[in-house]
């Protein structure tokens, strides 16, 4: 459980694909070398720890962020912008009252 909720919080920095591929795929390098230099320790728990959280940090940042994340948006298209008819409306009210509503970002 402890792995899962680590794991979890080191995959939470999507700022976009494209854009972050670099950055993830460094810091994804770099946690794996602190894990291993924790694994190569003498505790036990600190071994296994770092084992998981080493293999959890490569499947993330090649399965998923490399294969899985681009696969899936190839394959719906426009229904990855897809959201529930009230969520919709309550963006564009909060686009609305956002100062400069009426300028095109570019």
């Amino acid at each position: 459980m402890v792995v899962f909720a680590l794991a979890f919080g080191l995959s939470m920095d999507e700022v976009g694909i494209q854009r972050s591929a670099r950055i993830i795929s460094s810091s994804a390098a770099l946690m794996c070398i602190v894990f291993i230099g924790f694994a190569l320790g003498e505790l036990l728990v600190m071994k296994q720890l770092a084992i998981a959280l080493t293999v959890a940090v490569v499947v993330d940042a090649t399965l998923v962020r490399c294969v899985l994340v681009p696969a899936t948006m190839t394959l719906l298209r426009g229904a990855n912008w897809w959201a529930p008819c009230r969520l919709r409306l309550r963006s564009r009210c909060l686009r609305a009252r956002a100062p400069g509503a009426g300028t095109v970002d570019t």
